[in-house]
């Protein structure tokens, strides 16, 4: 790596418009310059490039998952980012296979048990590299977005709304824990680990991991939470981090009246809210959609055991 530019990195990824982000071009500025600064850390990245003219044809970041191997109890990491650009599908399939082949390298020297990556649904060379890999297809996720209009005005529903409260613990973790959309659910290796994780997940969403968890109340018991953070990045953005409902009220308008709160407290703080949920949450989907989210991307989730 040291052997190519900085200059060669920012070339490479000017080609690249994949991710929730794509549709930005501010934000997908300010996602190209941490992607480079990953591609710099010869540690956890490998590159294919052109010795003659230093021009990079392909790309891995990857990187330990420090909190999931704490909390799994074994070995866990990430590829974070997996390119190829050489003008063939054929040619980005072998270029991204020789980059796995490095990780897997990488893989062996640090004992990981578990993998998992999330692409672009449009890269099907990395897609199908990774698949040829050993990895196996667990969802796809629909990352959607909220624009506000100049008009916005602030909404008004039903579902009492209010902040988390340290005596709603116990509820919002039984909440969270009835929830079935994740990737852990859909692969059988977290079965005895999934219930404790979404459990320790809106812990820690409550416990400073959001900006802000507000909890919906129907008949004075509650019935759902929806955790938010903001960050800026190229401009500023609004993140739903979890929403979940008690399945107790279901069709009682609890998940719109959750959308709506993180509307109304995103106002002066995002100017484009981003949220993701699973292609087969078709509740979710409709909700979101119904509430102004458009779809802005799909990626597909792929793990991998060794």
């Amino acid at each position: 790596m040291a052997e190519v530019s900085g200059r060669s990195v920012e070339d490479f990824l000017k080609n690249y418009g994949f991710g929730m982000f794509s549709s930005e071009a501010k934000i997908m500025e300010a996602e190209r310059s941490e992607i480079s600064a990953g591609l710099r850390e010869p540690q956890n990245s490998r590159i294919k490039w052109n010795e003659r003219n230093s021009e990079i044809y392909g790309a891995i970041h990857f990187k330990k998952l420090k909190w999931d191997t704490e909390f799994f109890g074994f070995p866990c990491a990430q590829i974070s980012f997996l390119h190829s650009h050489t003008g063939r599908y054929d040619r980005d399939l072998k270029t991204n296979m020789a980059l796995l082949d490095d990780f897997n390298e990488w893989c062996k020297t640090e004992k990981i048990k578990f993998a998992v990556s999330k692409i672009d649904e449009r890269d099907l060379a990395a897609i199908s590299a990774l698949e040829c890999q050993d990895f196996r297809f667990v969802e796809t996720v629909q990352n959607m977005t909220y624009k506000y209009a100049q008009n916005f005005e602030f909404i008004k529903n039903s579902c009492i709304r209010r902040p988390f409260k340290e005596a709603d613990m116990k509820k919002l973790e039984d909440i969270a824990a009835s929830s079935r959309y994740d990737r852990f659910h859909s692969d059988p290796g977290f079965a005895q680990h999934v219930d404790r994780f979404r459990r320790t997940w809106i812990y820690n969403l409550c416990h400073g991991l959001a900006d802000a968890v507000f909890v919906a109340e129907c008949d004075k018991e509650i019935a759902g939470f929806i955790a938010c953070d903001s960050r800026e990045s190229g401009q500023r953005l609004g993140f739903v981090r979890l929403i979940a409902k008690d399945p107790n009220y279901t069709n009682r308008g609890v998940g719109k009246a959750l959308v709506n709160q993180a509307k109304n407290w995103f106002w002066n703080k995002a100017d484009i809210i981003y949220t993701s949920t699973q292609s087969k949450n078709a509740a979710s989907l409709g909700m979101y959609t119904a509430a102004g989210f458009r779809f802005a991307a799909t990626q597909a989730t792929l793990h991998r055991w060794w």
